[in-house]
C-alpha cells in the first residue's frame, strides 16, 4: 500500500512538472550599417516602423511604431537600433530573429533595411547582435 502512494505522488509531481514550460528571454541589439552605400543618423531617423520576425525553434512576429522607440530617436549622431527583447518556452533548437526596417507604412515598397540573427536555445537569458543593412533607397513613401 505504501508503494502504491509512493508511486502516485511521483506520478503526480512527474505530471505536473511536465505541464510547466521555462522561459528563455533573448535580448537583440540593433544596429545599422554605416558601411558605403549604407545608413547614416539621419537615414536612421526616418524610420518609422520596424517589424521583427521570429522563426526557427519558435515562431512570432511584431511591429513597433516611431512613437513607441521604432528604432529608438538619436539623441545626436548614432545608427543605433536599440535592443528589443522577446521570450519563449522553446527548449531546444534555434532562433532565428529577421528585423525590417520601413520609412512609411509597412508596404513592400516602404522597406528600406533589413537584418538577422540566430541564436542557439539553450540559456536562460541570450544576447543577440543583428546588423541591419539597407534593401534601397530611403525615398518618400505616402502610402
Amino acid at each position: 500500500m505504501r508503494a502504491k502512494a509512493c508511486l502516485l505522488a511521483l506520478l503526480l509531481v512527474t505530471a505536473a512538472s511536465a505541464g510547466c514550460a521555462e522561459y528563455k528571454y533573448y535580448d537583440i541589439s540593433v544596429q545599422f550599417n554605416t558601411g558605403p552605400m549604407q545608413f547614416n543618423p539621419t537615414d536612421v531617423s526616418r524610420v518609422q516602423n520596424c517589424v521583427v520576425t521570429v522563426s526557427g525553434a519558435d515562431s512570432f512576429e511584431f511591429s513597433f511604431e516611431s512613437d513607441q522607440n521604432c528604432p529608438p530617436q538619436p539623441t545626436g549622431s548614432t545608427t543605433s537600433g536599440g535592443t528589443f527583447e522577446y521570450s519563449s518556452t522553446a527548449d531546444s533548437g534555434t532562433m532565428t530573429f529577421t528585423y525590417r526596417a520601413y520609412v512609411g507604412s509597412v508596404f513592400p515598397e516602404c522597406l528600406v533595411g533589413e537584418g538577422s540573427t540566430s541564436v542557439p536555445v539553450g540559456l536562460t537569458t541570450a544576447m543577440g547582435m543583428l546588423t541591419v543593412n539597407r534593401v534601397s533607397d530611403i525615398t518618400s513613401c505616402n502610402r
